[in-house]
Order: C-alpha cells, then sequence, then structure tokens
C-alpha cells in the first residue's frame, strides 16, 4: 500500500544499493503480519512489496497488503553479534551439534573439534578471498552479519534441512548456499571423491520455487531465494565453491537481491577453485591461477562447439546454462579470468554497476549489455577476439 511505502520513506528506509550505503543509519522495524511478527531493516521496497533483512542475516519478502501494524523499534539497525547468533544456532541446532565461531563465521557440526577445523577453514578461504580481490582494485566490505556454515554428519540430515530450505536435493548435491538464509548447508560424505571430477551434472546452480508475483523474490512466509549449489566432489571442493559465494555476496561483489547474471557469480567461485589462487607462494604469474578443469572444457568448447560471435548472447542471457552447463561454467569461468587478470578495475566497476542497481526491476538482456558496454567495452567483437586470443596462449 501507498501509505506503507510513505511511511517507510519517512522513516528513512531506503533501498540498498552503492549510493546509500554512506547514507544515515537505518532504522529497525517490526511488521505484524496476522499473527506473525517481524523485525529487522527494509533494504528495497516498491508499492507491492517490503524486503526486509533480520539482525541474524537472513531476508523475507513482505507482500505490503499483508502488513497489518508497523512501528520503529530503533532509529538504528545493527546485527546480531557473533555470540548472540552462535546461542541462536545452539537453540535451533539442539544438542547434536556444536556451534565454533571465528572473526568472520559461525560454523556448526557434530562435535566441538569438527566446528573449529571447519570454521578455521571457513576463514581462511576468506582471507585468501578478501587479499586476492583486494590487490585488484576490487573493493571488499566487511560482512554486516557473521557467515554461517551448517556441516551435516551425512547425507540423509542435511536433506531433511534442505528440504526446509525448499531445495529440491539429489545425492550429487554436496552443498549450497541459499541467499535468503544466508547460510552454507554441506553435509560429511566417507563415500565422496577425493578429488573433484567433472560430470554432466556438476557444477551446478539452480533457482528454487517462486510464489511471488517478483521473480526474484519470495512471498512473505516462504524461505525461497537462489541456491548456488555445488555437484559432486570432496568436502573441501564444496567448502572453497560455497565460501566464495557466501562471501561474494556479503562483501559486495553481488547483491543478494535481485538479479545476478550467472556467468558472473559462477564465474568468480570457479575463478577461486583453482589451487594456485588460494596458494599466494606460488602465486608467480597467471599460469599458477588457471583452473586447469575448466581450461581444458573451454579449449575443447570454442574449438568444437562454441558459436562465432556468441559472446554478447553470453552476457545478456542464461540459456547456455541451461542447455550445456558445462560449456557454460566453463566460459564463466575463462571470461571472468580473462577480466580478473587484464581489466580488473573494469571488472571491478562493472560488478559495482550490476550491485548498485534496483533489486526489484527486471534485468533485461539489453540492460545486462547496456552496463557491460558502459564500464567495460563498447566494442565487443573486439573484445571477444582478444578474449579467445587471451585463452589460446594459456597451457
Amino acid at each position: 500500500m501507498r501509505v506503507i511505502r510513505t511511511t517507510l520513506c519517512a522513516l528513512g528506509i531506503f533501498a540498498l544499493t552503492a549510493s546509500t550505503l554512506a547514507a544515515p543509519p537505518v532504522p529497525l522495524v517490526e511488521l505484524q503480519l496476522g499473527k506473525e511478527t517481524l523485525q529487522g531493516k527494509v533494504i528495497a521496497h516498491n508499492d507491492d512489496l517490503c524486503l526486509l533483512v533480520g539482525q541474524d542475516g537472513r531476508m523475507r519478502s513482505v507482500v505490503s497488503k499483508d502488513v497489518k501494524k508497523f512501528r520503529q523499534v530503533s532509529p538504528q539497525f545493527s546485527g546480531w553479534s557473533g555470540s548472540i547468533l552462535r546461542d541462536q544456532l545452539r537453540r535451533e541446532f539442539g544438542k547434536s551439534f556444536e556451534v565454533a565461531g571465528t572473526r568472520h563465521y559461525a560454523v556448526c557440526a557434530t562435535s566441538d573439534q569438527k566446528a573449529r577445523a571447519f570454521a578455521e577453514t571457513f576463514e581462511d578461504l576468506f582471507r585468501t578471498f578478501q587479499m586476492y580481490f583486494s590487490v585488484r582494485g576490487f573493493k571488499i566490505n566487511e560482512p554486516e552479519f557473521p557467515l554461517v556454515a551448517v556441516v551435516f554428519p551425512d547425507y540423509e540430515a542435511f536433506a531433511r534441512y534442505a528440504k526446509s530450505d525448499n531445495v529440491a536435493v539429489s545425492r550429487n548435491l554436496k552443498g549450497y548456499y541459499l541467499n535468503t538464509s544466508n547460510r552454507i548447508a554441506l553435509y560429511e560424505d566417507a563415500a565422496a571423491m577425493s578429488a573433484r571430477q567433472l560430470s554432466p551434472a556438476w557444477p551446478g546452480e539452480f533457482l528454487l520455487p517462486r510464489a511471488s508475483k517478483n521473480p526474484f523474490l519470495p512471498r512473505s512466509g516462504d524461505e525461497s531465494g537462489t541456491a548456488w549449489g555445488a555437484f559432486e566432489g570432496s568436502l573441501k571442493d564444496t567448502m572453497i565453491h560455497e565460501a566464495t559465494h557466501q562471501a561474494a555476496f556479503n562483501t559486495g561483489l553481488h547483491s543478494r537481491v535481485g538479479e545476478n547474471p550467472k556467468w558472473v557469480v559462477e564465474g568468480l567461485a570457479t575463478v577461486f577453485e583453482a589451487p594456485g589462487i588460494r596458494n599466494s607462494g606460488a602465486n608467480i604469474g597467471a599460469k599458477m591461477r588457471i583452473n586447469l578443469e575448466r581450461l581444458v572444457w573451454f579449449g575443447d568448447y570454442s574449438r568444437s562447439r562454441r558459436q562465432p560471435k556468441s559472446l554478447e548472447a553470453f552476457l545478456s542471457k542464461d540459456d547456455l546454462f541451461r542447455s550445456a552447463a558445462l560449456d557454460a561454467y566453463s566460459e564463466a569461468w575463462a571470461f571472468t579470468f580473462f577480466l580478473v587478470e587484464t581489466r580488473p578495475r573494469l571488472y571491478a566497476e562493472y560488478l559495482r554497476t550490476i550491485a548498485a542497481r534496483d533489486p526489484l526491476m527486471v534485468y533485461t538482456p539489453e540492460a545486462r549489455i547496456a552496463d557491460f558496454k558502459q564500464t567495460v567495452s563498447k566494442e565487443l567483437p573486439l573484445l571477444e577476439a582478444e578474449f579467445l586470443r587471451y585463452m589460446a596462449t594459456l597451457k
């Protein structure tokens, strides 16, 4: 309703974009929805929808007409501290789980020793992620909320939890990051491969069911969102892939709200899969940072199946991810690697442009191309030729 929107504006609540990051503090508000009461800050709204982020970092989409009452609880919103969130996780998961924390993480696992080991691994991955992108001119924000990861003891426990997230699982799915909960979920698998292998199902990204008129946000009471999943591979492989997604969505490289081109999200995650990225002592050149599996696949794809002058279609639509997933992931890695290595500051500006979009607006193919041309290159045919030549030099 317009009355709600007017009141929200009066409280100083606006969509969270790059232009408002330095704005005055956003208040903590309370919304009454029938028998349910929600508290948090509004990060995006229009006449029909209001997107609320709670103090635990969870996002909820609220239909404006469902709001019966609303009030300001505090003039300044603040997320829960790590200690408060860890206590909340202990109550949520009970005595069968232990919770360990680091500077950025709260990790649940079946023993204190495991929880601490996983938490330290995630923290180390975050530090490496932060350093890698910071030195290349990317603005890396500190996460607003502690980053939560839950490591289940087996597939059955993982599947039950995934069902509560509305994630359709299979034995191939090793873990996922969900943008609405802001959590990673994965599991220990004694039979998992010790080394990642390519298969027609790996790696994967999928959209969860939506009930909203807006295709990018769930309805009130529905935790559905966008899940970015890893298929096949060892537990460490899954941790790396999902931690990269989670870090990117919480440090300003991606927006948790609205659309993100799949090639952008999976491109960053697959760039960070390469061992040389995470081993700074061995990072003596670009070749040490190559994701060899992606390079080999892209080489075969570019020689035998990739259509000439297809870059614009790849950037503007996600169709290739649905029709030929491994080809799409290989090109996402290849093109992202090319940009990070040759045009890091322009690519960083492109990511900032995407993050600053109105999250409630549909991201059309035309808008995607316009954003890319505005920030990276207006001459896509020339850029595509340079990209292919660059990839041909990598061995």
